[in-house]
């Protein structure tokens, strides 16, 4: 049984959900991939209903989890939700107390969520969520207590659109030439995200300024350059991390 306190969301598996999670098993070479494949369609369909009861469209038909060759040799359950990005349904067995992430399922994530299934397969329960995965080296597991209540999810959501459309970002970014691409917008929109939540505010110039410099150029040339020329036009990233953040806080707030 879960060992937390945490609210959960519960959401009832339909016959149509074994349905189409045995379709995609029967598809699978080995026994253990079918069972894998299995959960994780069940874990997506469940877990499509729950982003639409939060209230945002979802799109089944893109997700990498839909895909017959990548779900043929990736352990995936992602869900796409337009505009935002991808979302992660990790799948938790019966009495298991952690959360592991696949390393399949280490690129653009927004958020890593906790589905917990019961013996008879009849329901799963939505346990809590992780946010702005370490890629390089991440968790081995992460115990359900430490995820973040999944009643927080909507309002993550939430803060993310909010500043993905807001054009005044753009304007305060845009004297250091990011070029970012939308998806990795938003992963740079929800690391500014964690750090507004969950850092001490009297650091947010140098925290912001480290997330700032992940997204100058990937080359060690181009980036000694990048900072050379911030430096050369007496901009400071601490400045505009700084401004960033209380743009944020405003909007957020």
């Amino acid at each position: 049984m879960l060992a937390t306190n945490k609210i959960i969301h519960q959401i009832t598996l339909t016959p149509e959900d074994h349905r189409l999670a045995k379709e995609f098993a029967r598809q699978q070479p080995t026994r253990e991939k079918v069972k894998q494949v299995y959960i994780n369609t069940l874990a997506v369909k469940g877990g499509d209903r729950f982003i639409q009861w939060l209230g945002y469209e979802t799109d089944l038909e893109t997700a990498d989890s839909w895909n017959y060759g990548l779900r043929l040799f990736n352990n995936i359950a992602d869900l796409v939700i337009p505009e935002l990005g991808k979302i992660e349904f990790c799948p938790i067995l019966p009495n298991q107390q952690e959360m592991t992430i696949s390393p399949d399922s280490l690129e653009e994530r927004i958020a890593y969520i906790a589905v917990q299934f019961q013996e008879e397969l009849t329901e799963i329960q939505f346990i809590g969520f992780v946010t702005d995965i370490d890629t390089e080296n991440p968790p081995e597991s992460i115990n359900l207590d430490d995820l973040k209540p999944i009643d927080q999810l909507g309002d993550y959501l939430d803060r993310l659109q909010i500043a993905k459309q807001d054009q005044e970002i753009d304007g305060i970014i845009e004297p250091i030439n990011l070029e970012l691409t939308p998806e990795k917008m938003i992963e740079m929109i929800a690391k500014f995200e964690r750090l507004y939540r969950e850092g001490d505010p009297d650091d947010w110039r140098y925290d912001g300024r480290d997330i700032l410099e992940e997204y100058l150029p990937l080359s060690s040339a181009q980036a000694i350059l990048a900072k050379e020329n911030l430096e050369t036009a007496e901009i400071d990233l601490r400045d505009i991390a700084e401004q960033i953040l209380a743009r944020f806080k405003e909007l957020w707030d």
